[in-house]
C-alpha cells in the first residue's frame, strides 16, 4: 500500500504525528518511550529488517539497551538517541 492509497483522514492523522514528533525538543527529553518504539519499528518496515534487534545496530545502538530503553529506562532517552533514531526513521 502506498501513501497515495491511504484515505485522507489517514493522511492527515499521519502528517499531524509526523509534526508533533518533529516538533520535540531538547526540553522535551525524555521523550515517552512509545514514540521512540514507533520509530524503531518504522526503521524496521523501511530497511525490510525483521527484528527490532535489527534496526537498533543500524542506528549504531547495542539491542540490550534499546530494549532497556524502552521497558525500564525510559529516563534515560537522551537527545542523541532520540535525533539518530528520529533521523533515520522520518528524515
Amino acid at each position: 500500500m502506498d501513501m497515495a492509497s491511504l484515505p485522507e483522514t489517514l493522511m492527515d492523522q499521519a502528517r499531524a504525528e509526523r509534526a508533533r514528533l518533529l516538533a520535540l525538543t531538547i526540553a522535551d527529553m525524555p521523550p515517552p518511550p512509545d514514540d521512540l518504539s514507533l520509530l524503531i519499528d518504522t526503521i524496521c518496515m523501511r530497511n525490510r529488517f525483521t527484528a527490532r534487534a535489527e534496526a537498533w545496530r543500524h542506528i549504531g545502538i547495542n539491542p540490550n539497551r534499546g530494549r532497556d530503553l524502552i521497558a525500564r529506562s525510559a529516563r534515560a532517552i537522551d537527545w542523541p538517541i532520540w535525533f539518530t533514531t528520529l533521523a533515520y526513521a522520518i528524515r
